[in-house]
């Protein structure tokens, strides 16, 4: 688990200890108890980590050094045999501290602890809005209200899978699971599969994690397959797609092909297209991603032989773009250069 500070600093829970980097270096804070970290969580000026048997927070001395104070003593809780925390959510003045077993809700003004206690083994807590969601093992995906669980939805219906958080997506509470499918809860009593843009190619990725960026996309963890970031409407935001359209195929084109460029909308990449007598090669940042060449040419696979015009614009809307925000009022598109070489005839 990584978190950052208001120092900018970045803190990360490791097997040995905890490590800062302020991006010059790394520093490693021992665990105090000598075991290993498990979560860790940035408030105001504060670095909150949860270790086996313990959690607390680290605050820098006046040489700049953190130094550590266990919430687990101060506050005199009773810890669990064999008790590891594994998640930290804030909640203004509340802060809740996840294990397999349990929640322990510290209040921080009052100096308070209160616990909920669910019936088997608890999977995943996250928190949505102003809201604490968490998920047991065979029973379903709970909510807290007034400091008890209430039931949103049993594990049938969410296929027995593992709900990796809860998000607020166009204003509907929507449950992201570990299969990379998309499910609506705003209705407790009618829970629906909401189908995202996005579903025919992360349906095959196994997801570790989702977390809601600061441009309110979503950020997919997959496992083997990359980071994968989602817009509000479920977009892939970091998918190229190379397509050429001819008497041969066209519209819906079978000669297409897509890849993946991580920052493909907040930096500047190179897109490049290679085309010779033989072939037309697609290429983002130097890596080809697609090659058209039909192994016969002809009139209505290959009119490459003409000149072809350059556009550049900006589409909205269509089965590509989706639909277009009521509040929407401008976009852009940044291009830096265009070049245009030709080869040299030998």
């Amino acid at each position: 688990m990584i978190s950052q500070g208001l120092n900018k600093n970045i803190y990360i829970a490791n097997n040995k200890g905890l490590l800062e980097f302020n991006g010059s270096k790394w520093i490693l804070h021992p665990s105090p108890n000598g075991t290993i970290f498990r979560s860790v969580k940035s408030v105001k000026n504060r670095i909150y980590t949860g270790t086996y048997m313990d959690f607390g927070y680290w605050l820098p001395k006046e040489n700049g050094v953190l130094s550590y104070t266990s919430l687990v003593e101060e506050l005199q809780i009773e810890i669990l045999e064999d008790e590891q925390f594994w998640n930290i959510m804030e909640f203004n003045e509340l802060l809740v501290f996840q294990s397999l077993d349990r929640l322990i809700t510290v209040d921080l003004k009052e100096k308070s602890v209160s616990y909920i206690d669910p019936e088997e083994t608890l999977l995943k807590a996250f928190k949505a809005g102003e809201n604490l969601y968490f998920q047991e093992f065979s029973n379903g995906l709970f909510t807290v209200e007034k400091g008890q669980p209430k039931l949103i939805g049993n594990s049938t219906d969410f296929e027995n899978q593992i709900i990796l958080g809860v998000f607020i997506l166009e204003g509907k509470k929507i449950a992201v699971t570990n299969m990379a499918q998309f499910y609506d809860i705003s209705n407790p009593e009618q829970i629906t599969a909401w189908i995202v843009p996005a579903q025919k190619k992360i349906a095959a990725y196994t997801l570790y994690s989702v977390v809601e960026l600061s441009s309110g996309n979503l950020g997919l963890g997959t496992i083997a397959n990359g980071f994968i970031e989602l817009d509000r409407k479920g977009w892939d935001k970091n998918t190229i797609s190379a397509a050429l359209h001819n008497l041969s195929s066209s519209g819906n084109t079978e000669n297409t092909k897509e890849t993946s460029v991580a920052g493909s909308t907040t930096g500047f990449h190179v897109y490049a297209v290679d085309w010779t007598e033989e072939k037309i090669e697609f290429s983002v940042d130097g890596m080809v991603f697609y090659t058209y060449n039909p192994t016969v040419k002809t009139n209505e696979n290959w009119p490459y032989t003409a000149p072809q015009f350059l556009i550049l614009n900006l589409a909205m809307g269509g089965s590509l773009g989706g639909d277009i925000p009521a509040d929407f009022t401008e976009s852009k598109m940044e291009i830096d250069y265009v070049r245009i070489y030709r080869q040299k005839k030998s």
